[in-house]
C-alpha cells in the first residue's frame, strides 16, 4: 500500500514549497528568516530644509543598528545599510537635487552604501526614528557653524 499524503515528499520538495510560499508573501530574495523579520528599506527620499537636508529611509524604522552614517572628505555623507532588504530598483533612481550634487550607490555582499555629495560643508548630522511612519531619518546640517 502506498501513502500519498501532502506531507510525504522529499527534502527538495519541501525547499521548493517553502520558496514558492515565500515568493507569494513577498519574502523572495531574503537571505534568511532574520532578514525577513528585520524588514528593509523600500525607498530613500530627500527633503530640503533651510539649514540642510532630511534623508528618509522609508520602512527602516526599528533597524537603527543596521544603518551607519559617516562624513567623508569632499562634502560626502555615506549612509550604509547593513543586513536588510533594500529595493534596489527604487534606490537606483535617486538623482542629485538642490544641495545634493551627486548620488553614488555601492553594492557590497551584505550591505548597500549610498553616498550623497553636498554643495556645502556638512556641519553635523543625526539619525532619528520616525516611529509612526516606521522610517529612519538622517538629518544633515549644512554650512560652517
Amino acid at each position: 500500500m502506498t501513502i500519498s499524503a501532502p506531507w510525504r515528499h522529499s527534502w527538495f520538495h519541501s525547499v521548493v514549497a517553502l520558496a514558492l510560499w515565500a515568493s507569494t508573501v513577498g519574502l523572495a530574495g531574503c537571505s534568511g528568516p532574520a532578514s525577513a523579520l528585520r524588514g528593509g528599506v523600500a525607498d530613500i527620499l530627500m527633503e530640503e530644509a533651510t539649514n540642510g537636508l532630511l534623508i528618509r529611509l522609508v520602512g527602516a524604522g526599528g533597524n537603527r543598528e543596521s544603518v551607519s552614517v559617516i562624513r567623508s572628505p569632499g562634502n560626502w555623507l555615506l549612509v550604509t545599510i547593513n543586513d536588510a532588504d533594500v529595493d534596489l530598483s527604487r534606490i537606483r533612481t535617486l538623482k542629485p537635487a538642490g544641495r545634493v550634487t551627486k548620488v553614488d550607490i555601492t553594492l557590497f555582499e551584505t550591505a548597500v552604501q549610498v553616498g550623497f555629495r553636498f554643495s556645502e560643508p556638512i556641519s553635523s548630522f543625526e539619525i532619528v526614528e520616525d516611529r509612526p511612519r516606521n522610517d529612519l531619518l538622517v538629518s544633515v546640517f549644512l554650512g560652517s557653524q
